[in-house]
């Protein structure tokens, strides 16, 4: 027996791996490593439920902001015809892939009917695109109504793009 009152065997103490810094400080790390996967698939997943709009639902939300503006300054009139005929050709562009963003609006029209599209479609087109010409390029006045009417148009021809499941 030595000194302290232990046998001899004891001088050969060892400390179990469970106890040891290393082992706890793995243990920290590994339990945050797993409650942040567990924080980021949760995000993802919810992420990943939340419904993306549509493009039809976009522009006719834009054509919304659009009819909200001050419609009684002719300036507001004529940009609203050029926002009018570019959202129509970002659409088609979008929605349906075809070139017509570097078209002017009479040779989208000519696009529309080689393509042979929905007919409101290409009335819609029509009547947005030739009576905004006038506007955008000769500076012709128009009243207010006219600019109520062609946003209705426009909301008609985005109205005509929704597939029939999701009417």
């Amino acid at each position: 027996m030595d000194v302290q009152g232990l046998y001899e065997i004891y001088d050969f103490w060892h400390e179990p791996f469970w106890q040891t810094i290393w082992f706890k400080a793995l243990m920290i790390s590994a339990f945050t490593g797993l409650l942040f996967a567990i924080l980021f698939f949760a995000w993802l997943l919810l992420r990943l439920r939340k419904k993306s709009k549509s493009l039809w639902e976009v522009a006719l939300a834009r054509v919304a902001v659009i009819r909200e503006r001050d419609l009684d300054n002719p300036e507001v009139r004529r940009a609203v015809y050029v926002e009018l005929t570019s959202l129509l050709k970002e659409y088609c562009v979008n929605r349906y892939g075809w070139q017509v963003g570097g078209l002017t609006d009479r040779e989208c029209i000519i696009f529309l009917h080689d393509k042979h599209v929905d007919l409101r479609m290409q009335e819609a087109f029509e009547r947005i695109a030739c009576g905004g010409e006038s506007i955008k390029f000769a500076h012709e006045s128009v009243n207010r109504d006219r600019v109520l009417a062609d946003c209705a148009l426009c909301k008609d021809f985005f109205c005509a793009t929704i597939p029939l499941e999701q009417r």
